[in-house]
């Protein structure tokens, strides 16, 4: 769907409202949500989980149950146990559920267009509200939390639970120097490798392969990419997205199936409950690759150029993650540079993409 970004500018309504003291116009919107959570959850338990992404800490707390099945599937696989000062707190809420009201960038606007998003960012926080989802993140990088709010987790779209605070961890991770990329990633002991490309490449359906024949699931649809002091890739997701023929190449993966796509939508599926798949939470980058469905039996990698896999890995990686183009773009500059690159040429046998890629590994 398409997409027009608007800069969120100050709203006269929050103006004379207590706020932290900075001159962002997001200062107001963060203060109203820690007025709003904290009146939200006054009477209610909060429900707090621990997760390890990205290597940072993070607690989420829940002021609603309804968020829960939403964002927890997921993360479970980076879940651990709670720790006493997280590098970063984000507090969800479903104002209906909560029976809560709160004013969003463009509330009230008749004329805005299809998809759009209010974004703000400055040194201290980073605002987004999206028209699509209906939904508001909000970060305080100096107070170390962060809000997601949405008006009714019931309306939101099916796909937001398989990768939940998208935009909110792409941008407190660039804040650490990780880069939220539109890659999968699988590997061994000797370190991963990055799988790149669009939809239909056959970017899941190697991933999955290798998931299946004994090599670490990192992601999918969206991983963390570092460069210093040496390329890494971390999981964020353990979701997967495959269309009904290659979803037939891996038959016992079906029970993991928590949508079943249509003639022209791929099925999203929920890994962490594979008994087949064995996660890891990070792993050096050893290639960048690009797969292409050959149809053959055999399965080789071959070499390409850098600006090769950077044409097929950036695009995407920089308008799935508003603001982070100029960032983004040069942290992969650097990586498909710095690692070997190479087209996949994946055949219709499973184990023996798996086996090009450990060997390729073990070199």
């Amino acid at each position: 769907m398409p997409t027009t970004e608007l800069l969120v500018q100050p709203d006269r309504a929050f103006l004379n409202h207590e706020s932290p003291p900075t001159s962002s116009p997001a200062a107001s919107y963060f203060q109203t949500s820690c007025d709003v959570f904290e009146q939200a959850t006054r009477s209610n338990v909060l429900s707090d989980c621990h997760y390890r992404i990205g290597g940072c800490s993070l607690r989420l707390r829940f002021a609603s149950e309804s968020l829960l099945p939403l964002v927890i599937p997921a993360l479970a696989h980076l879940q651990i146990e709670p720790s006493a000062q997280p590098d970063l707190t984000i507090c969800l809420g479903d104002l209906a559920a909560l029976d809560a009201n709160l004013k969003f960038p463009g509330d009230g606007e008749d004329d805005e267009p299809e998809g759009a998003l209010w974004r703000h960012e400055d040194a201290r926080f980073f605002m987004l509200a999206q028209k699509e989802t209906d939904s508001l993140s909000l970060l305080d990088a100096v107070g170390k939390i962060a809000f997601y709010w949405t008006r009714d987790a019931a309306r939101l779209p099916w796909y937001e639970n398989s990768f939940p605070l998208r935009h909110l961890l792409a941008h407190f991770f660039r804040r650490h120097d990780r880069h939220m990329v539109h890659a999968a990633a699988v590997g061994d002991e000797n370190g991963a490798v990055l799988i790149v490309g669009r939809g239909g490449s056959g970017k899941s359906t190697a991933t999955l392969a290798c998931a299946m024949n004994g090599l670490f699931y990192l992601g999918d649809d969206y991983t963390l990419a570092s460069i210093e002091p040496e390329p890494r890739v971390w999981s964020l997701y353990s979701s997967a997205k495959m269309n009904a023929d290659s979803l037939n190449w891996f038959p016992r993966l079906k029970s993991s199936v928590h949508h079943s796509g249509g003639v022209n939508e791929k099925s999203s599926l929920f890994l962490n409950g594979a008994r087949e798949v064995s996660f890891a939470e990070s792993r050096p980058i050893r290639a960048v690759l690009w797969p292409r469905i050959t149809g053959r039996a055999e399965t080789r990698l071959t070499p390409a150029s850098p600006m090769t896999l950077l044409l097929a890995l950036a695009p995407s990686s920089i308008l799935q993650t508003p603001g982070g183009g100029d960032s983004v773009l040069r942290a992969l500059g650097r990586l498909v540079k710095s690692v070997p690159t190479c087209i996949l040429e994946a055949g219709n046998d499973p184990a023996q993409i798996a086996s090009a890629i450990k060997k390729f590994l073990s070199r």
